[in-house]
């Protein structure tokens, strides 16, 4: 239509207009298809042209029938597709459908019919709604789409693809599909055809035989349950009778599980005689607006009358016999199951006994059925004495009821010869050991898999053994002889014997055992792996409440371990076994006093409430008395560092670190034999004892007996992490030599950091150059701080400057020795990995792989940062105990020398205009020195007026020897004919100020790199990641144009001395040969529209669009002569030759792009990510007067009309906006003619953005007369409040109107 693709609208299209179009296409007939699901969201979509139709189906032709052009919103291109579609057909019948495969005609496979062969339905997930849409369209009332498993596969065609209904419609054709006659190998090979089960006023969830009785409330139009309450066997046969069954029976209560609950029950007190054809026809008490008993009513239905018996079998086999498993019964053809509820070894007996076994005891079979049920479990609380030769003589044999029946899982027996399940605990003490279990008196293992389960398994089996409880200790692996019976356990900790909880019997070659601590009413908890040690918690009710340590004594704590079958104990306090998490109960329960005579803990004075020291107690417990004696030391592996072990109290354990020195190492090293050491950071298991620590060494003493320290029940500082490793106090000890540190290839204040251990000097290495290393390695050589050096810190292999002492060195900052620092690595250059990332690497070798030596920088009161170099960075200060900046008002060359020397140079100049970084608060400004003075703090000075000097901080470049007059420069941007001029100046690299840079400055500069001529820009940093800059070497350059080098150019600032920079940007340049910078635009289908081009030094290419918006494009538009332009983020075709990325910083109002900031006119590779081969080339459409929105629409030809006046874009309203007006907007853009489209045709999202696009009170009302469709602009009242858009064609466009 116009020689524009549309769609019609399928708003109100139906079979009737589907007909005429098949008959006018020469088919027979034809139906409606619903919409295609391959839909997406775009305004740049396709429009509907026409919608509306009115057909009444015996019309020749579609132009015979009622339309409208009016166009819904619902059709509108933002929304998603729904244009019109049809299936034609020759054959009397066009469609049908059936179900196939199921027990009755209202379950199966859909079938459907087309032109007289069958097919189904293919669809991966066909939902409840698209099952009700087929049952309804059969007949039904409802229906649920059932699961690939059922009713074996169908055959023929696969006709539709996944049809995605809403249950309104009438028929599945209606549908929206996502494809017709599909012929990919999943949908023909029938493995996802579609399947349902159809239902009527009565149905069953969620099984068709058994399940929750639901029936059909016409008034609340959706099924609902049935109360339980007085629902009998009648009333079930009822409902099962009006299903198609002989036979049902109720099954009490609620007994699908949880999810049915949230279906409201509509019908109470059902009361049927067993005559009636429908449970809708069953008296019901109407008055009752609610279930009293809150449960709803099931029941089981088949052709297979009740008194016909049942069939009894263990495990799923229905031929081999088993000794154990899930008890199966099958009951009127309907196999299930035995509620785990009251199921106890008396059952279990009789049910063995009649399979013939000796006897058996019970189990659960884990089955977690969440909140949904959908196996039939027929009985519960069977009530056997155990010498029943039969279930059929137990009380509670009622079939289908299973008034509680656990979630959990099924009832299950473990069928045995002589004797049944027994539990041990393997160990030299009754509470702790092996968990070990017997059947027919053979011991052997039980294994535990799952971790997740070893506290509530471990609780359980304790109380199984007599306890109050119990916790679980180390998990050990493949220990213990004899048979693997139990390979996994699921309890939840409640119940009172292993058999309670859910088992999976078997062998594995992989046993992991299960070892419990049992306890009484009082316990040691958080340390998993010890039984002799651990926080002190005791039972109140069902929770477990810590001990405060608060008053907490030795005495009290020999009576905890007394009652854990221990000789002795002592206490430790402060949290010694790692932090309570917020969900913990906190310790609130206060031991005032105890003999060390009572029975329990529980027998001592005690008070409720709040902790004092808002802290628990911890407890170490001895089988001997525990009495303090000498230290004995030993270093970890009898090596020359790492942790230190040490005895006091008859058990080793690690030092607490903190505080932990360089004399408390060196006097633990002598104390071990070695002449003397250094403090290092260690690690060690957490489950480890701390009871010593807070040393206090001079470094004199001959053992740590001499040292003052903390008592075995002090705070040392130490509270365990909750973690499986701690650091511990470690050492570094020497025998021949010693230890130190130096700095080596550079001054006394920066170099290479090497150490000495024993006789030979050594590198240190980093693989992560980090700052907060080289400050620890500086504070350790008696400075104040320092940072990395990445000057000197160059990749030299391992051998080449000899040994390697220390690699991988990683420190937060805060230590003050590298020995305190970490890593993961314990041997550079090897591929092998201590098991604790805690601990640095020290004393390996490798040939092949590369250190990065520490390199560093060190000074004391002042420091500069952000800089490149060593010599340069912002100026900081520590000034009254904190690091600040300095402000550059009125700094003078005195302070500049003042600051140098303190850092150990000559000299130096300032940095202007904020060129490096900084973070820190402003500590001065107005300094104010006279050159005499030996530190910057103490020149006179003002405080800062504000807490930041934002840009003005001082930035220094400090030089030794005599400041050159001289520098050197380069083109940055990495190509050699465009980008920023780069200064070379005392061994910085800086910049050019481009104020009163023009393009004589920038000719000298492009002659001296061998180009003939050149232009000058202002360069646009985009730097994310470094925000220091470089400070302005020159400014105010005054080049004739005719000098042979930018050192022989005037310049009314002397070099380094730039005090200002009103510009802000860089000075850049753009060399040529032959020709300057032209532009143009290519590849469109208008004068207008197209790609950005532009020719540099004569070669033609495209300008990347990354930083091209629509400020650009109005430059660029206005540069070529019109009145505005707007970028098109479209490709067109024909691109070729360079990608000219320049990142251009438009305001808008400059002439050319050539005058906008910019990133210099540099060429990018094809594997730029943004821009390489053309990928996100710039385009754009400019305008004069008058433009069609074509952003937003297929096109360039379609859109909405808008109009330029005061310096924005207006809307056109469609009232008075004819085809005539059309015709003239048209030939004024460059087409021959066109047509109006009302309504705001292309959606509402030019009224929610910015920018020119609202509604004026203007129409385009055109005669025909006008040489201008600005002649038509006529203010008018907009009554429509829609904009008027317009389709444009030429002469040689196929025009299609109806």
């Amino acid at each position: 239509m116009y020689g524009i693709n549309g769609t019609v609208c399928s708003d109100g299209w139906g079979d009737e207009e589907a007909n005429v179009v098949c008959k006018q296409a020469g088919f027979r007939s034809g139906i409606a298809l619903g919409q295609s699901t391959s839909y997406y969201y775009s305004a740049k979509t396709t429009p509907s042209l026409l919608s509306g139709f009115n057909c009444t189906g015996r019309e020749y032709n579609l132009q015979s029938c009622p339309v409208s052009t009016v166009i819904p919103t619902s059709c509108a291109p933002y929304r998603k597709r729904s244009a019109a579609k049809v299936y034609c057909f020759n054959t009397d019948t066009a469609t049908e459908v059936k179900l196939t495969g199921g027990v009755s005609n209202s379950q199966g496979i859909v079938n459907i019919k087309i032109n007289g062969q069958w097919g189904t339905i293919c669809d991966s997930y066909f939902s409840r709604n698209d099952a009700k849409v087929v049952c309804k369209q059969l007949g039904y009332l409802d229906g649920t789409a059932k699961s690939r498993s059922m009713y074996g596969n169908g055959t023929g065609l696969a006709y539709l693809r996944s049809p995605r209904c809403t249950g309104s419609e009438s028929s599945i054709w209606n549908c929206p599909i996502s494809g017709f006659n599909v012929t990919t190998r999943s949908c023909l090979n029938h493995n996802y055809d579609a399947r349902v089960a159809c239902t009527g006023y009565v149905r069953l969830q969620p099984n068709e035989r058994f399940g929750a009785v639901q029936v059909y409330n016409p008034s609340l139009r959706r099924y609902g349950l049935v109360c339980a309450e007085n629902f009998t066997d009648v009333d079930a046969t009822v409902a099962c009778n009006e299903m198609g069954f002989d036979y049902g029976i109720s099954v009490c209560c609620s007994a699908f599980g949880t999810l049915y609950s949230y279906t409201a029950i509509v019908r109470s007190k059902i009361s049927c005689t067993g005559r009636e054809p429908s449970l809708l026809n069953c008296s019901y008490e109407s008055s009752l607006t609610y279930c009293p008993t809150r449960k709803y009513a099931s029941v089981a239905c088949s052709n297979i009358s009740p008194n016909t018996g049942y069939e009894l079998q263990i495990g799923s086999s229905a031929t081999t016999q088993v000794s154990k498993g899930r008890v199966q019964v099958t009951h009127m053809g309907i196999t299930g199951y035995i509620c785990p509820d009251g199921f106890d070894n008396n059952d279990a007996n009789v049910i063995c006994k009649m399979k013939g076994f000796h006897g058996g005891f019970a189990y659960m079979y884990r089955n977690y059925y969440r909140n949904m049920v959908s196996d039939m479990r027929w009985l519960s609380n069977i009530q056997c004495t155990g010498t029943e030769s039969s279930l059929n003589r137990c009380g509670g044999m009622v079939w289908g009821d299973i008034k509680t029946c656990s979630s959990y899982g099924d009832a299950a027996v473990y069928c045995y010869a002589t004797s049944g399940l027994e539990v041990r605990l393997s160990g030299t003490k009754s509470s702790v050991g092996r968990v070990e279990v017997a059947i027919d008196g053979v011991w052997g293992k039980m294994c535990l898999y799952s971790s997740y389960y070893r506290s509530r398994v471990a609780d359980v089996v304790c109380r199984q053994k007599g306890f109050t409880g119990g916790t679980s200790t180390t998990r050990t692996r493949n220990q213990g002889t004899g048979p693997v019976y139990i390979t996994n356990l699921y309890c939840q900790g409640t119940e009172n014997s292993l058999e309670e909880c859910g088992i999976t019997w078997g062998t594995t070659t992989s046993c992991y055992n299960l070892n419990v601590k049992c306890h009484g009413d009082v316990r040691l908890a958080g340390v998993s792996n010890r039984p002799d040690y651990g926080r002190v918690e005791m039972k109140k009710g069902d929770s477990w409440v810590p001990i405060c340590d608060d008053q907490f004594t030795d005495l009290a704590a020999r009576v905890v371990c007394k009652n854990l079958g221990y000789a002795d104990g002592k206490m430790l306090c402060c949290n010694a076994v790692g932090r309570l998490y917020y969900y913990r109960t906190q310790p609130n329960i206060t031991i005032t006093s105890c003999t060390g005579t009572e029975s329990s803990l529980k027998a001592c004075q005690s008070t409720a409430g709040v902790c004092a020291s808002g802290k628990y107690v911890s407890v170490y417990c001895s089988p001997t008395t525990i009495i303090a004696g000498n230290i004995t030391v030993n270093i970890e592996n009898n090596q020359n560092k790492g942790a230190v072990n040490a005895s006091k109290y008859g058990f080793y354990g690690p030092i607490c670190n903190t505080g932990w020195t360089n004399a408390d190492a060196n006097v633990t090293c002598r104390q071990a034999g070695k002449r003397g050491g250094v403090a290092m950071l260690a690690t060690t298991r957490s489950n480890q004892p701390m009871v010593l620590g807070g040393y206090n060494c001079t470094g004199t003493e001959t053992s740590l007996d001499s040292c003052s320290s903390k008592g075995f029940g002090e705070d040392k500082g130490c509270s365990s992490p909750n973690s499986y490793r701690r650091s511990v106090a470690g050492v570094l000890c020497y025998n021949n030599g010693g230890i130190d540190i130096k700095l080596v290839n550079g001054t006394s204040r920066a170099g290479r950091v090497r150490i000495l251990y024993e006789t030979t000097w050594g590198r240190v290495c980093q693989t992560y150059l980090s700052s907060s290393t080289a400050n620890v390695a500086c504070r350790q050589l008696g400075f104040r701080g320092g940072y990395y050096d990445n000057t000197r810190g160059q990749a030299i292999s391992y051998g080449q400057l000899g040994k390697v002492w220390m690699d991988d060195v990683r420190c937060s900052g805060t230590e003050s020795s590298l020995f305190e620092c970490n890593s993961y690595r314990w041997n550079p250059g090897t591929s092998a990995y201590r098991y604790s990332r805690w601990s640095w690497s020290w004393g390996g070798s490798s040939r092949n792989k590369k250190c990065y030596d520490l390199s560093v920088s060190c000074y004391n009161d002042v420091r500069l940062t952000s800089g490149n170099t060593p010599s340069d960075g912002t100026a900081e200060i520590f000034f009254q105990n904190t690091w600040g900046s300095l402000c550059d008002h009125n700094w003078s060359p005195a302070n500049t020398r003042v600051a140098c020397k303190q850092l150990g140079y000559d000299d130096g100049v300032m940095a202007c205009c904020g060129a490096f970084s900084s973070h820190q608060i402003a500590v001065m400004e107005n300094v104010r020195c006279s050159g005499s003075e030996d530190r910057i703090q103490d020149c006179p000075h003002d405080n800062p007026l504000s807490t930041r000097c934002y840009k003005h901080n001082v930035g220094l470049v400090c030089y030794t020897g005599t400041q050159p007059t001289t520098f050197t420069w380069s083109l940055g941007g990495g190509n050699n004919y465009t980008g920023e001029v780069l200064v070379n100046y005392l061994g910085t690299t800086g910049r050019i100020c481009s104020d009163d840079w023009d393009d004589n400055d920038a000719r000298v500069a492009c002659r001296e790199l061998g180009y003939r001529n050149g232009t000058a820009y202002n360069h646009v940093r985009f730097d994310y990641y470094y925000s220091s800059n470089g400070p302005y070497w020159i400014s105010k350059m005054a080049c004739t144009g005719t000098e042979r080098n930018l050192t022989a150019c005037p310049r009314t600032t002397t070099l380094g001395a730039v005090k200002t920079c009103t510009s802000g940007k860089g000075a850049g340049i753009m060399c040529t040969d032959s020709s300057g910078i032209y532009y143009r635009i290519a590849g469109g289908t208008q004068d207008n529209v197209g790609r950005v081009e532009v020719s540099v030094n004569g070669v033609w290419g495209s300008v990347c669009g990354y930083y091209f918006d629509d400020r650009e494009a109005n430059v660029f538009c206005r540069n070529l002569g019109y009145s505005d332009g707007r970028t098109q983020k479209k490709d067109y075709p024909g691109a070729g030759g360079p990608v000219y990325k320049a990142s251009f910083q438009c305001t808008g109002d400059e002439s050319n792009l050539a005058a906008c900031p910019h990133g210099g006119w540099s060429t990018v590779s094809t594997t730029d990510w943004y821009c390489g081969n053309h990928k996100w080339d710039a385009g754009i459409v400019c305008y004069e007067d008058v433009r069609l929105a074509s952003g937003f629409a297929p096109s360039e030809k379609e859109g909405p009309v808008q109009f330029f006046a005061n310096n924005t874009w207006n809307l056109v309203c469609d009232t008075g906006f004819t085809d005539l007006s059309a015709k003239r907007l048209c030939q004024d853009i460059g087409f021959d003619d066109g047509r109006a489209v009302c309504c705001s045709a292309y959606g509402t999202k030019y009224f929610w953005t910015n920018g020119g696009r609202q509604l004026s009170n203007m129409s385009m009302a055109c005669s025909g007369a006008e040489t201008s469709s600005m002649d038509c602009l006529q203010p008018m009242p907009c009554d429509s409040q829609n904009y008027a858009s317009a389709i444009c064609f030429n002469s040689t466009d196929i025009i299609d109107e109806i």
